[in-house]
């Protein structure tokens, strides 16, 4: 299990972009179990960029922030492949670290909109750049509107049986969402990787949680 979170990090070329709307590095947060003598070696900075290939993105409250889900392959230097299974969901970011420096960023932007040279930015008769306010669109105030940072919980196997991850990874988060789920969720982790049987070929195993 794969958890990620937001680094204001910026990512190249995303600069000309409104705070929001740029890429930023992702980073793992925790991953379950913490040594697997069974399995391939964890690469972190792979996942992340399998996970989030468009870099991690906010979003606003007017935006959509739908779960959704996807999936990847990763080929080892033996030729055995991993499969991945990437659900996304979104979180309003109430640190107020991450906040202040999304504000601090939006100021900037706004006053490149006004100031730089840029072709949006129209020329006075004098020569001098006219000041035109930012629009709607780019406009942000964090302090009457929350923005929604993405994570993701992501599942590597061997086994491609990626209809049974998607079905888990959504359960799993619909428990997360919880104010008290039953267990701990390292215990729903744990139960798949550790208790439930792989069925052999051509067989169908059902489970739930």
């Amino acid at each position: 299990e794969v958890d990620f979170a937001a680094e204001l990090q910026i990512e190249a070329g995303g600069f000309h972009r409104s705070p929001v709307h740029r890429p930023y590095r992702a980073h793992v947060l925790r991953h379950f179990p913490e040594t697997c003598p069974w399995s391939a070696p964890f690469y972190p900075d792979a996942i992340v960029l399998l996970c989030f290939p468009r870099g991690l993105r906010f979003r606003r409250e007017a935006e959509d922030r739908t779960a959704h889900f996807h999936t990847f392959v990763m080929t080892r230097d033996d030729g055995a492949k991993v499969y991945g299974a990437s659900l996304i969901y979104y979180e309003a970011v109430v640190d107020p670290k991450i906040v202040g420096a999304i504000q601090m960023l939006q100021l900037m932007f706004e006053q490149q909109i006004l100031y730089d040279d840029n072709p949006r930015n129209s020329l006075c008769a004098t020569g001098t750049r006219a000041e035109r306010p930012p629009s709607p669109s780019c406009s942000l105030d964090l302090q009457r509107e929350t923005i929604y940072s993405p994570k993701s919980i992501c599942l590597l196997s061997s086994v491609p049986a990626i209809a049974c991850f998607e079905q888990y990874l959504r359960q799993l988060f619909l428990l997360s969402r919880r104010e008290a789920p039953p267990l701990p969720l390292e215990c729903y982790i744990a139960n798949l990787l550790y208790e439930v049987p792989l069925p052999p070929r051509g067989a169908s195993l059902s489970f739930s949680c």
